[in-house]
């Protein structure tokens, strides 16, 4: 009897004792990262090393990272590549996968998107060539670049990334760059989702047919997806050049959105049906559309409110060279720079309106506040542009209920450069305003 109790304490031990996450490398252990996840389990990782792989694989519901060997070296990221040859797309979240799924540090390429129900009215259609969230997902995508996917097909979604039904991937230091889609969000598609962005880029994306270049969401009621710190730049679409956003609500901060193109409405951002967007501390410049609104429209009943942000040297090809209001819509602005947009930088149609506080705004337009004075950028600060030179008129002149965070009194602030505690006008002020100070 007694040589049994050490092995009795032993077993009890063995059950009870950690578990210790195993690491599995591709293509040592497993030429075929399919076959390494099938493999894993929850708490692993499946490393892969640079190279390229011809392959698509899918997390089969696991908790595990899959990730190239650095994704803190981009020169690593872009050697560590998973190309789908036109197969489907080149990785796919569709078994409820939640935060502890992580894919970091993999290029994805050659994805042609996988098949989605648009509806009981709508059949089925395509999206998602580089990345498919399914239902109910939650991954987290980190330090990756989705580049050279489409999605092609009628009512097509995301020529990078697809977010079906109440997904909400949180996608952190990714860059989706040259993806397309046929019909809507070239880059990003969001169908009544709510994908997070952090200090992610967006670049160079098309959407053929409908609108969304960079981004494009629609109806989702009580669904809010958030972009914090991205870059939107030089993506093109028929209708929001940037970003498109259809009766659901959208929250951007501290961000850039530049040189987008719309061939028709909207050359950075969209808000139609009831689709609204709170804008805080972002910069829109130089946008361009080929009819009206050539920052930002707004129709049916979408709105916006911007605050605290600089709309500058955008174009459009008739009305609103900066913002266009139509149908019953009604963008709210405050603390806010409209400048170098050309002539009637806001146009107001049918039952729209645009009220605008404590804004400069150039031409002028009515409102507690407001002015109209050359702004007087600063010149670039380390990396940063259109900083307020020390002479600007915005400086000190925002909605005196709004204060600035830092200011001169401050030992961060800059010597010679008078600022108060007043929130100034222009996208570095309120509480975010020392995000420029390094």
């Amino acid at each position: 009897m007694t040589s049994r109790v050490p092995r009795a304490a032993e077993a009890i031990l063995l059950c009870i004792a950690p578990a210790f996450a195993a690491t599995i490398t591709v293509p040592t252990d497993f030429p075929l990262i399919q076959d390494a996840i099938g493999y894993a389990a929850d708490g692993d990782s499946v490393l892969i090393l640079p190279g390229t792989y011809l392959q698509n694989f899918s997390f089969e519901g696991k908790g595990i990272t899959v990730t190239g060997s650095d994704p803190s070296d981009w020169a690593v990221v872009e050697n560590t590549v998973i190309d789908a040859e036109g197969n489907r797309s080149v990785v796919g979240f569709r078994d409820w996968e939640q935060r502890s799924s992580v894919l970091a540090g993999l290029t994805l390429t050659g994805g042609t998107g996988s098949i989605y129900d648009v509806g009981p009215m709508g059949g089925k259609s395509v999206a998602g060539g580089g990345i498919f969230c399914d239902r109910w997902t939650r991954p987290v995508i980190r330090s990756c670049l989705v580049s050279g996917n489409e999605a092609i097909g009628e009512t097509a979604y995301g020529g990078g990334v697809f977010c079906h039904e109440h997904s909400s991937p949180l996608l952190v230091d990714t860059r989706i760059e040259n993806n397309e889609s046929v019909d809507r969000g070239g880059g990003v598609g969001a169908r009544s989702a709510s994908p997070l962005m952090l200090r992610c880029s967006v670049a160079d994306n098309v959407a053929l047919i409908y609108g969304g270049g960079g981004y494009f969401a629609d109806p989702a009621t009580n669904f809010r997806a958030a972009i914090l710190r991205c870059e939107i730049d030089r993506n093109q679409a028929i209708a929001g050049g940037g970003l498109c956003v259809v009766g659901r609500t959208l929250v951007i901060v501290n961000s850039e959105i530049r040189d987008n193109v719309a061939l028709s409405d909207s050359g950075a951002l969209s808000f139609t049906g009831d689709g609204r967007a709170l804008l805080y501390g972002t910069l829109i410049d130089g946008n361009n559309a080929e009819r009206d609104g050539g920052a930002i429209s707004c129709t049916s009943s979408g709105t916006m409110y911007a605050e605290n942000c600089t709309i500058i040297n955008n174009t459009a090809g008739d009305d609103g060279s900066a913002i266009m209001a139509y149908h019953s819509s009604y963008p709210v602005l405050r603390n806010t720079i409209l400048w170098g947009n050309g002539p009637d930088p806001l146009f107001v149609g049918g039952d729209a309106s645009i009220t605008a506080t404590y804004c400069n705004i150039e031409g002028g337009w009515p409102g507690d506040g407001n002015i109209d004075s050359d702004p007087l950028f600063a010149d670039r600060y380390h990396g940063f542009e259109h900083l307020l030179s020390t002479d600007s008129p915005c400086i000190d002149s925002g909605d005196p209920a709004i204060l600035d965070a830092i200011y001169d009194t401050d030992p961060r602030w800059p010597g010679g450069h008078v600022d108060g505690p007043r929130s100034d006008m222009g996208m570095y002020s309120g509480i975010g305003n020392g995000l420029w100070l390094r």
